[in-house]
């Protein structure tokens, strides 16, 4: 029994990283409704693999309307670009770059005097993971993917509102909001050029969104971002991305490099294409919201940031400075193309804050939120539990209709649910446009669902399925027996899930314990039904 139990346990945590970067990832948003996955899958080749790059637009010596069309192609097929022509004047990237160096080269003890409060803010220094302390007020150490070393990186972030203990100078705070302000000139210029590129009537309603640019309404921020030297390689391998692969939350990132490569593109073919820095150009990139906001038309890409192997480059700091933008906290997005209710409404505020919970806001050990619902997995803390199943022979058929279903139509009521099946036929899922799809057994493969709990964690963006099992009409399938091993895992009994994505009053908080006991009892009506204590649901 342990042999099974021990393997379907760490199946179940790999599988909740799979899902954890799902959630956030972004070419799989625009699909959260009725389009398959076969669909999805033939429609990421958009260009041929041999022509795939990152395209340039010059934004001065074009009109707007060209201008326009170039912009909203790249960010549709790519989800980048390189701008030229932009209007940020390059005295001030440079002022910016010598005053984030010049920060990061001061003794760690300094650095951290302008540490966040990440309970209260998103301004602040995050130190790399090699420098946490334990302590619990200290910034959460950044890392995107679980399955990798944190990233090897450290941060500041600022804003247009930061309290003085953030600024380490004046100088410091001068060149950042000088560089912030020709951000958000760029900012809206490229989202009047996106509505018009989209068609959009009026084609500067995106910019509405912005009203509250240079007030505390408006939690864009400006990431001051150094990658440290790293040790030589000496066995012909690399130890973790600088960044992992991610992608960004918000509306537009515009990316300022220094002159060294790394960062890297996924594209629609998944083919990494590099981002090569060049002086004077700003790489511009749409996030989460964007895609969003789009119905799905623009295409957030996910990025990330390679070590180089190359011993020189492996010896010199990487420097960028990234501003990420987003609409007033309390604009509340919505699909502006195509099927209006291909993604729910969002409070802006509330979608950043969702993904933080994923991705930087995480404990400084590197457990990811989801995760830390599963400390008791290996005790009566936990209640997960191994199904057994034996489906008898069914007696010979003689008029041509079988006697009723082997089980019947169901979703299960936890997070993840693994089932091992026999040779025997008959498992049924019911898709999102009510055709049942065979669940076909194949030796060596595991069939993979989500129940209840993770459909109301997750706000609804995953997708609790129902499924059956059919009793077969065949003859010589019916005088054989059907067996299962299926394993349901739950979040820790006294774990409350609450939404982490979208309306977080979409799903009202549930304790995990009292919900599976409460749907155990709806299941199989024991004693007089269910127990009028329990909370409703």
């Amino acid at each position: 029994m342990l042999a099974i139990l021990y393997p379907s346990i760490k199946l179940t945590e790999k599988a909740f990283r799979l899902f954890l970067s799902l959630v956030n990832s972004g070419p799989a948003q625009a699909d959260t409704r009725n389009t398959r996955l076969t669909h999805r899958l033939a429609n990421r080749s958009v260009m041929p693999a041999e022509t795939e790059e990152i395209p340039e637009i010059d934004m001065s010596q074009q009109s707007e309307a060209v201008v326009a069309e170039q912009l909203v192609s790249a960010l549709t097929t790519v989800g980048f670009c390189y701008a030229v022509g932009h209007g940020v004047p390059q005295e001030t990237v440079a002022s910016a770059f010598a005053e984030s160096a010049g920060f990061f080269e001061r003794p760690l003890s300094e650095k951290l005097r302008h540490r966040r409060d990440w309970r209260k803010s998103t301004c602040g220094y995050i130190p790399p993971h090699w420098a946490s302390t334990g302590d619990p007020d200290e910034p959460p150490v950044e890392r995107f993917s679980l399955d990798a070393p944190p990233d090897e990186k450290e941060v500041l972030d600022v804003c247009h509102t930061c309290d003085d203990t953030v600024w380490p100078s004046k100088s410091f705070r001068k060149a950042s909001l000088d560089l912030i302000s020709a951000a958000q000139d760029l900012t809206l210029r490229l989202v009047r050029l996106i509505g018009r590129g989209l068609g959009l009537s009026p084609p500067d309603q995106l910019a509405d969104a912005f009203a509250g640019f240079a007030t505390p309404g408006n939690t864009s921020e400006l990431r001051m971002l150094h990658y440290p030297p790293l040790p030589p390689v000496t066995d012909g391998t690399v130890c973790g991305d600088r960044c992992g692969e991610h992608t960004d939350y918000g509306i537009i990132t515009l990316v300022f490099c220094d002159s060294q490569p790394g960062l890297q593109v996924l594209s629609r073919s998944a083919r990494y294409l590099d981002a090569n820095p060049r002086p004077g150009r700003v790489l511009v990139n749409i996030g989460d919201l964007m895609q969003r906001w789009t119905g799905g038309r623009l295409h957030s890409a996910r990025h990330r940031v390679l070590a180089p192997t190359d011993p020189k480059l492996r010896s010199q700091p990487r420097y960028s400075l990234v501003y990420f933008t987003q609409c007033d906290d309390e604009y509340i997005v919505r699909p502006l193309l195509g099927d209006p209710d291909s993604f729910p409404p969002v409070k802006t505020g509330h979608r950043p804050a969702a993904a933080a919970a994923l991705t930087r806001a995480e404990t400084n050990d590197g457990n990811a939120a989801l995760a830390d619902a599963f400390v008791g997995f290996p005790t009566p803390a936990n209640t997960s539990q191994l199904r057994m199943l034996h489906y008898p022979p069914l007696s010979t058929d003689t008029n041509g209709s079988a006697s009723g279903d082997r089980c019947g139509e169901h979703t299960d009521y936890g997070c993840i649910t693994l089932v091992f099946c026999d040779s025997q036929p008959g498992l049924q899922v019911l898709s999102r446009t009510g055709r049942y799809l065979d669940a076909n057994p194949r030796p060596g493969r595991v069939l993979v669902n989500i129940g209840d709990l993770m459909q109301r964690w997750t706000g609804g963006r995953l997708h609790s399925a129902r499924h059956r099992v059919l009793a077969p009409t065949d003859p010589k399938l019916r005088s054989q027996p059907r067996y299962s091993l299926v394993y349901f895992t739950h979040c820790d009994d006294d774990f409350t899930v609450r939404p982490l994505l979208g309306d977080p009053d979409s799903f009202p908080p549930v304790k995990t314990g009292e919900h599976m006991r409460r749907r155990f009892e709806e299941t199989f009506q024991l004693g007089q039904g269910i127990d009028p204590q329990l909370p409703p649901l």
